[in-house]
């Protein structure tokens, strides 16, 4: 089965990859939710964090520490916010794990999905 992510880590689509490591890439959302819409994606395929091994989570740590040095690079001045989709109830799309950072403006408070 053909995944976009790893299509895109393998230079198989072209991205505009703002950064890269030996671990993950930073792209910009190509469907942005906000003025700065970057999706922090691990280099390894796991689907999400419900597959994740030991070494992914080292990753996604390495991930976090890097948009926490770094975010003021990528316009993220006034805080950000992180988004992580796992699973169909979760709105996943892409079944590769990703971080979306999202920024650059007022961001919204999510509206709270509650059922009874």
């Amino acid at each position: 089965m053909s995944c976009v992510f790893c299509d895109i880590i393998n230079k198989q689509i072209q991205s505009n990859i703002l950064f890269e490591d030996a671990s993950f890439i930073l792209i910009k959302d190509i469907k942005p939710d906000a003025k700065i819409h970057l999706l922090a994606i691990p280099k390894g395929h796991f689907d999400n964090l419900c597959d994740a091994k030991a070494q992914d989570f080292e990753v996604i740590r390495n991930i976090f520490i890097f948009i926490s040095e770094n975010a003021h690079k990528y316009g993220l001045i006034d805080g950000y916010r992180i988004i992580m989709n796992n699973g169909l109830y979760a709105t996943q799309t892409v079944y590769h794990c990703h971080i979306h950072i999202l920024g650059g403006q007022q961001l919204k408070h999510p509206q709270k999905h509650l059922t009874e």
